[in-house]
């Protein structure tokens, strides 16, 4: 079946193509990618299952999109699981939309924005593909595959430096550049030219800093005027963050300390409640003094328990 979307899609580009109705699905080199845009090579069973079902219910599917291969064939460039699941049903034919495209990069980038098209999740999944794609394609036009891949050029633009920044990483400290959250990497982005980078990177995983700290770094970094100068800013945070984390740690000793207390309150109150309630089972007149004096010594330990939570609370906070 058309689909007018994807005719609409092709035309925008420039691409020539034919519709073509029931296209032997023998001559399909299904398993030719030459880029794997969706970098998930095995098919989803859910999806396959799902379109087999259409099928039997007499839905008539999109047509797919291909182009010539060698020796008589046509590669798939979308539509895997819709061949699979009429492969499925011992379907031989799919409607096929034919592009007459042969150069490389081209026929990529088609691969690119239908797969995108057709649904590649989240928008961390489409920046990734494109990502891939401009790796392969430096001089493409990243405003155009922006577009195309339903993205803004300064997004594309900040997955390119953080793929930079994780590559000098990963070259230098390995190690550390696992540890970094995506945050981090985009915080120190604008020093991934810089030889301070994996001194940095060692600094933020060390000293555990947040992103917006490492940004305000990263700000005073970038205004020095050589390496020297950088490394000074950075030997200075990290003498300022620990001294912020053994107050932290003194912060902590204390809470613990103060929570043992809460925690022996609570057993004493418990106890007491305990024997107070023993007591009242056995109850005789000669003993009420006795079961007042409990009752009192259970309602101090309440009140020393109320004070030592909301001594907790106050250093937590």
């Amino acid at each position: 079946m058309r689909d007018k979307q994807i005719e609409d899609r092709l035309k925008k580009d420039g691409f020539k193509f034919e519709f073509v109705k029931e296209l032997p699905i023998s001559s399909l080199d299904a398993e030719r990618r030459a880029f794997n845009v969706r970098l998930d090579p095995d098919l989803n069973e859910k999806t396959v299952h799902a379109i087999q079902t259409s099928i039997q219910d007499g839905l008539n599917l999109h047509a797919v999109v291909v182009v010539k291969g060698e020796k008589d064939t046509w590669v798939l460039l979308d539509g895997h699981h819709r061949v699979a699941a009429l492969a499925r049903e011992k379907r031989i034919g799919v409607d096929a939309y034919v592009v007459d495209e042969s150069d490389p990069q081209a026929v990529d980038f088609m691969r690119l924005f239908l797969n995108v098209f057709s649904g590649t999740g989240t928008t961390d999944k489409r920046e990734l593909h494109l990502q891939y794609f401009l790796e392969r394609y430096p001089h493409a036009d990243v405003a155009l595959c922006a577009d195309r891949c339903g993205l803004t050029t300064s997004s594309i633009t900040k997955v390119m430096r953080r793929r930079e920044t994780m590559t000098v990483l990963e070259d230098k400290s390995p190690g550390v550049a696992k540890s970094l959250s995506k945050a981090h990497v985009d915080a120190m982005s604008p020093l991934r030219s810089k030889t301070v980078l994996p001194e940095l990177a060692a600094v933020v995983h060390d000293a555990k800093a947040t992103s917006a700290e490492v940004r305000e770094l990263v700000r005073g970094i970038t205004s020095s005027p050589n390496d020297a100068e950088s490394r000074e800013r950075i030997s200075a945070f990290v003498k300022e963050k620990r001294k912020e984390n053994r107050a932290a740690s003194r912060t902590t000793g204390e809470y613990k300390k103060l929570l043992g207390a809460v925690r022996q309150a609570l057993t004493a109150a418990k106890n007491a409640t305990a024997k107070c309630t023993s007591k009242a089972k056995q109850f005789k007149p000669d003993d009420a003094a006795a079961l007042v004096a409990q009752l009192d010594e259970t309602s101090i330990s309440v009140k020393e328990l109320r004070q030592a939570l909301l001594n907790s609370k106050r250093i937590a906070a």
